[in-house]
């Protein structure tokens, strides 16, 4: 589990701390706007009435529907982050 540095009394964050926040909360949006999504539809939304061994196969369909709508329309695209090669000083793509 990853966790933001929180500021304490009289000891603020530092740069890297801050880096690192910034970087964190961009992938935590992604997360809540995914779990908003599935909220959205009402199957899960709501309280559940039905037979409880129906329950995994009905959050499964609705899981496959986001990722669905996901792969149609991105909610975020992300770069292949690049590492400085120390050893010939090029930039190398880190995948």
């Amino acid at each position: 589990m990853y966790l933001p540095h929180k500021v304490r009394c009289n000891h603020p964050l530092t740069a890297e701390q801050k880096a690192y926040n910034a970087h964190l909360s961009s992938y935590r949006i992604v997360v809540e706007h995914t779990n908003t999504q599935l909220n959205q539809l009402q199957a899960l939304s709501q309280v559940w009435h039905n037979q409880t061994t129906r329950h995994t196969r009905v959050v499964r369909v609705v899981a496959g529907l986001v990722n669905r709508r996901i792969e149609q329309t991105p909610l975020r695209t992300y770069a292949a982050p690049h590492v400085q090669n120390s050893f010939q000083g090029t930039a190398v793509s880190a995948l």
